[in-house]
């Protein structure tokens, strides 16, 4: 059985617009295995950013790892994990605040719409070898549709928590 280990925190990639007291302002809940996709891709352009092993967010944030819920996994387990993410600039931040894309869809098909995404990741490598594997975690929303967001200002963090299954 193949196990690996954790690398690194990879990066985190927020699509947000550069958002000094210090407070923990939410959780945000990213385990749900089964998220609600969208139904149909949108009219207007969807904005997007990705993340991955050498990314550097562009925004003053700091991304802390503060739980991990074991220090190996096989491949096909669930890795369930927690990040703090803290606005360390000097501008308010948006958060994408919703785990289902499909929570943004209008209900008119023929209404276009976008939104804003952000998206978690962690690589593992194996131990005595090149191979690395990745988990990602996404968030939506979308400033037009309310408690879809989540601005922090500056010196206030958030908390997520996500869980993925480690493949290959």
């Amino acid at each position: 059985m193949n196990r690996v280990r954790i690398g690194l925190l990879a990066g985190i990639a927020l699509l947000v617009v550069r958002t000094t007291v210090s407070q923990e302002t939410g959780w945000l809940d990213l385990t749900d295995l089964h998220p609600r996709e969208r139904i149909r891709a949108p009219h207007g352009g969807s904005a997007e950013c990705g993340g991955g092993s050498g990314f550097e967010p562009s925004l003053e944030t700091s991304i802390t790892l503060v739980y991990l819920d074991k220090t190996s996994y096989s491949i096909g387990e669930e890795v369930t994990y927690e990040v703090k993410i803290e606005n360390t600039g000097k501008e308010p931040i948006e958060i994408p605040w919703t785990p289902h894309l499909g929570d943004l869809e209008p209900a008119d098909s023929s209404q276009s719409y976008t939104y804003l995404d952000a998206a978690i990741s962690l690589d593992f490598t194996e131990p005595n070898s090149n191979r690395r594997f990745s988990i990602y975690s996404f968030s939506y929303g979308s400033s037009d549709l309310a408690g879809t967001t989540r601005k922090l200002l500056p010196g206030q963090w958030i908390f997520v928590r996500a869980r993925q299954k480690l493949e290959a």
